[in-house]
């Protein structure tokens, strides 16, 4: 299983490289995808929200960031030991290096993820039963499994696939934006 998993990653990162070589032209092709987001109901009408911060190969988010968190109170993930929580998102300014060199917020912790109406979940791949690959160290897989949230995946059409490994922890997306 973790030979598959690990083929699937290293061809969609290939296929990224070649589709969108510059980060100029994820930026691009993230347009649609962020207007999609914007207008699926459930984003809507959600009055708080899991996002993320983009990192380069996934779609691009920190303009969409900085404009709804004056809407709604927006979330994202910071990585602690072998945990994800969500911590509030204040604004760019707001953010700090964590772990992995990846920015985080640095506003209050969501305490109470169940109540959190939506989590927009970016991934490597995902396959048309809904199910999402990941990086491989199971931050997401682990805190899926602690909130009733809708599960929103986003990607890329070329990270669409027919089929992705899975392992029997793994939950699919109620629905995938690409």
């Amino acid at each position: 299983m973790d030979t598959e998993k690990k083929a699937l990653r290293q061809s969609i990162r290939q296929q990224r490289r070649t589709l969108m070589p510059t980060e100029a032209d994820a930026i691009a092709a993230s347009r649609t995808l962020v207007e999609k987001l914007e207008a699926h109901p459930r984003f809507r009408e959600a009055e708080s929200v899991a996002l993320y911060w983009s990192l380069p190969d996934e779609p691009h988010t920190h303009e969409l960031l900085e404009r709804v968190f004056r809407q709604k109170r927006v979330y994202l993930p910071i990585v602690r030991g072998d945990d994800m929580h969500l911590c509030r998102f204040c604004g760019r300014s707001e953010m700090r290096l964590g772990d992995f060199n990846i920015l985080e917020p640095n506003g209050e912790q969501l305490e109470d993820v169940r109540s959190l109406p939506l989590i927009v979940v970016p991934g490597v791949a995902f396959d048309d039963d809904l199910y999402r690959l990941g990086r491989g160290r199971g931050y997401y897989d682990r805190f899926l499994s602690r909130t009733d949230a809708f599960r929103l995946g986003i990607c890329f059409p070329f990270q669409r696939v027919t089929s992705v490994p899975r392992d029997a922890w793994d939950l699919p997306m109620n629905d995938i934006i690409s």
